[in-house]
């Protein structure tokens, strides 16, 4: 019986290297949304302990607490847009896996109706050659019991 093999057995293994790739790429994109989440906690809790000023008792004072706001409302904005850049590319490194997962199970299906259709033919064909011994059999033996054998 000939030995199968799967034409496109070079391109199966490279989807399963691709898809490797994609997985690790789609770690890396979690984990910086992660991050990008703790860092927006992180400027919003900043932001939130900036005090409020009461009473301005100086020009001066009141110059640094405003100064002080601004800089933690800047750093939440900043914040925000870093967890806005994650998410998208979040969702771009998820939908670059699904293709890839995609691909791959269109390569293994077609893989296994390949896989499916060479065993059939090996079916077959000893079950022909079965055939063809059993019939040269059987007129062997017819052609001996002619012969008085």
């Amino acid at each position: 019986m000939k030995r199968y093999h799967f034409p496109l057995s070079a391109v199966l293994r490279v989807r399963h290297v691709e898809l490797a790739r994609k997985r690790q790429s789609f770690a890396e994109t979690t984990m910086d949304l992660t991050r990008a989440y703790a860092a927006e906690e992180a400027a919003q809790t900043h932001y939130d302990a900036v005090p409020d000023m009461l009473a301005p008792t100086d020009t001066s004072s009141f110059s640094d607490w405003r100064a002080l706001g601004e800089r933690a409302a800047i750093a939440l904005a900043l914040a925000g847009g870093k967890v806005t850049t994650a998410t998208s590319q979040h969702e771009v490194a998820r939908r670059a896996l699904a293709e890839a997962e995609r691909r791959l199970r269109v390569l293994e299906r077609l893989d296994e109706r390949r896989r499916a259709e060479w065993r059939l033919a090996n079916e077959r064909a000893d079950a022909a050659a079965l055939d063809d011994y059993a019939n040269a059999r059987s007129a062997f033996d017819m052609q001996e019991r002619r012969n008085g054998g």
